[in-house]
């Protein structure tokens, strides 16, 4: 590591402001295109990073961890079976870069890849001191390297913010993350330069005044990144400041169609240009069981149900209601294979909407009607496949958008029939559908089936007659019936 130059200035640090402190040090340096050593130490440990005209040339650290040949060994750019060699060459003088080449046969390339996932785990490491010392010194003229990175400052402090809170335990700085989050004041037009995601801006926008972390968590939808993980990369970035407790007059309970119909606005504005990926917060080559997470997820944040009180307005429940259609559009067509593969082909050509007939699947241009129909088909072929319980995920969603369709709730207690433990949820779904249409012999035949499973044969026999009322050509209601009354085991 460098050693000693004209020193510009020393910073002394508490354990509520060391991230940000060195956050607005390094902005400073970028906003004045100057180079410099910062260096922060905190007991035995030392970190440093070095900055020519306003950008980061490199970083460097004695954990053994953050020494370049270990992080390019667990990066596989090294093998282990080198580091006996390196240590010895740099026992001879040489720069850690310099053993590297000399011994191993590693590339620049390849020196300056792990060079940068270096700087990204020292400076990310440093994010997490609950306490330390920085000072910053003039001149770099000492250092010795093969690379500049030549890192944007701002970029780079954001991508080192979010390694950072991405990590568990949360660090000691910032655990338990509880109390309230209030916005700084103070190198806030500084700060304001640090390019924040929309989620992270969306996340930012909210702390207009000191703001419970509870209700902050509430506002935040639960996807990823995660709503803690959010609130700790502002916390890291100095962009808000942390209290331990709510001042007396602040600490209300937050007015749910008000705070609420904050994220569902945001939500909706998310899910606006028609990319299925964007409504599900999932990566395009997101599986199948990423998929199915992010929906319940947001099914559980956004599904209608929840809004029914007399605590949200009938606009707050339309918007709610509008928003659940297009995540349970993007769902019923990203869990089909089929339905994906041309979705994705119309993508790539750009998303035209006679290019991918995907686009009839997805909620941005379909009323209810017609997308529980899509979600019926979607149902309809799972069923067909014995698969059930994606039957029932489908079945459930187009049940509740149309629920006065008798087909509905009737395929969807059928599918529940076949699963054991949903069988008495089969048996209201089957009775609202005869409530709904009478004359509907399936309906009546499956309802029979389901008593005769569960040994109720008054009960199998009574529904076996309605069928058969509604259609007396019906065989297979008119056979379980002649077994019934014959005595015989009826085959179901």
């Amino acid at each position: 590591m460098a050693e000693k130059s004209q020193i510009l200035g020393q910073v002394m640090t508490d354990p509520k402001n060391f991230s940000q402190k060195l956050t607005f040090q390094l902005l400073e340096m970028h906003k004045e295109r100057r180079g410099g050593i910062l260096r922060a130490e905190r007991g035995t440990s030392k970190k440093q990073l070095v900055v020519r005209q306003g950008r980061l040339s490199f970083a460097e650290s004695n954990a053994p961890g953050d020494h370049l040949a270990r992080v390019m060994v667990s990066m596989n750019l090294l093998p282990k079976s080198a580091l006996p060699g390196i240590a010895a060459a740099m026992r001879e003088k040489k720069t850690s870069d310099e053993a590297i080449l000399a011994t191993s046969k590693a590339s620049i390339r390849e020196l300056e890849e792990g060079a940068r996932e270096q700087a990204l785990a020292v400076l990310s490491s440093l994010m997490e001191w609950d306490a330390g010392e920085m000072r910053i010194y003039s001149s770099e003229q000492s250092v010795r390297r093969q690379f500049d990175l030549a890192l944007p400052l701002p970029d780079f402090i954001v991508a080192a913010a979010r390694r950072a809170a991405a990590r568990r335990p949360i660090p000691s700085a910032f655990s338990p993350l509880k109390g309230s989050l209030s916005p700084v004041e103070e190198n806030l037009e500084a700060l304001l330069i640090l390019p924040l995601d929309r989620t992270e801006a969306f996340a930012f926008s909210l702390v207009t005044q000191s703001v419970p972390v509870e209700s902050l968590l509430l506002l935040l939808a639960p996807e990823h990144p995660k709503p803690e993980d959010l609130l700790l990369r502002l916390l890291m970035l100095g962009l808000v400041r942390r209290q331990e407790s709510m001042p007396a007059a602040v600490a209300v309970e937050p007015d749910p169609s008000s705070e609420l119909e904050v994220r569902l606005d945001e939500m909706l504005r998310r899910s606006e240009p028609d990319d299925l990926y964007t409504t599900l917060a999932v990566a395009t080559d997101a599986g199948e069981q990423q998929i199915k997470e992010a929906y319940h997820a947001l099914a559980k944040q956004y599904h209608p149900d929840r809004f029914q009180s007399g605590d949200f307005s009938e606009a707050f429940r339309g918007k709610a209601e509008k928003l659940f259609t297009r995540i349970t559009g993007a769902y019923s067509t990203l869990t089909d294979p089929s339905s994906r593969s041309a979705y994705d082909r119309g993508r790539l050509k750009g998303g035209a909407a006679g290019d991918a007939p995907l686009k009839g699947r997805s909620a941005m241009d379909l009323d209810r009607e017609n997308m529980a129909e899509v979600l019926f088909r979607a149902g309809q072929g799972f069923f067909a496949k014995g698969d059930f319980e994606k039957a029932v995920e489908k079945l459930k969603e187009c049940a509740w958008l149309k629920p006065e369709v008798p087909k509905y709730p009737f395929l969807l207690g059928a599918a529940q029939a076949e699963i054991p433990k949903m069988r008495k949820e089969a048996e209201q779904n089957l009775l609202k559908a005869i409530e709904l249409d009478r004359s509907m012999t399936d309906a009546h035949l499956a309802l029979g089936k389901l008593y005769l499973r569960v040994g109720m044969t008054l009960r199998a026999e009574a529904q076996l007659r309605e069928a058969l009322r509604s259609n007396p050509n019906n065989a297979e209601a008119g056979r379980l019936l002649q077994e019934i009354e014959s005595g015989e085991r009826p085959s179901r």
